[in-house]
């Protein structure tokens, strides 16, 4: 299944009067539909069904589509598709500025059927916006689902698999150096990962870590911590040595 996001469309009904919703519409044949939208500028006949009775069109207002080459399109074959409604309600949240081209928004399926998704809330309309840079703000359920699952259960940090109990939403620009809240600034990692991180970039942060391990390693190597980092690296070594010799 895929769905395509759109301008709010309308359906002609029987009595040929405008409701919302397909279960509203009309179904006609094609030449029955033909009719009518001739009589309609600016509406258009689409297939919504497959019916024994061949009734299977309706007249619907000329519909909009986000397209696939970053523009707008009037044809649903032209139209950039999602297979999830989740995908297609991302798209939403991280394009605003692309959404708020069109007159409204729907989602919609290859039947030009309304689909029904979780309401935008006031928190990710401000992660939209990014607005308030360097305030913290609660994320919700929904998009703590849209971040892990864009990471594909993988820490952005360390590159291990993470469970989604054990993922915090990390800022790639810290909020302390005036970083936002949209999503293209958001990535799911490690608690622990992140608590390392904490308000440091990456290269800081892999600096930092790299003091550590030096430090341990020159001035401390009998602590377990060195003995383990020494430990560590030799087994690496091994390993890129067995891969490079087969």
């Amino acid at each position: 299944m895929s769905y395509y996001i759109c301008n709010k469309i309308q359906y002609v009904n029987k009595a040929g009067a405008l409701n919302n919703g397909l279960s509203n519409a009309g179904f006609y044949k094609s030449n029955e539909a033909a009719k009518i939208q001739q009589k309609k500028p600016g509406y258009v006949v689409v297939k919504t069904r497959n019916s024994s009775n061949g009734k299977d069109y309706s007249v619907i207002t000329e519909p909009t589509f986000v397209g696939r080459d970053d523009n707008y399109t009037k044809t649903i074959s032209a139209a950039l598709p999602f297979e999830t409604l989740d995908e297609a309600r991302n798209y939403i949240i991280k394009n605003k500025t692309k959404i708020d081209g069109l007159d409204d928004y729907m989602i919609i399926d290859k039947k030009y059927k309304e689909q029904k998704f979780p309401p935008i809330t006031q928190v990710e309309k401000l992660e939209v916006a990014g607005a308030e840079p360097g305030k913290r703000c609660k994320f919700t359920p929904a998009t703590r689902k849209i971040i892990y699952t864009r990471s594909n259960g993988i820490c952005q940090l360390c590159g291990k698999p993470m469970e989604y109990n054990d993922f915090n939403i990390d800022h790639i620009v810290p909020l302390s150096d005036g970083g936002s809240n949209s999503l293209d600034n958001l990535r799911a990692v490690h608690v622990s990962c992140n608590n390392f991180k904490a308000n440091r970039y990456d290269n800081e942060m892999y600096y930092a870590g790299a003091d550590i391990m030096g430090n341990m390693m020159f001035n401390n190597p009998g602590s377990e911590l060195g003995k383990r980092i020494i430990r560590d690296m030799v087994r690496g070594m091994l390993r890129q040595y067995k891969m490079e010799v087969e």
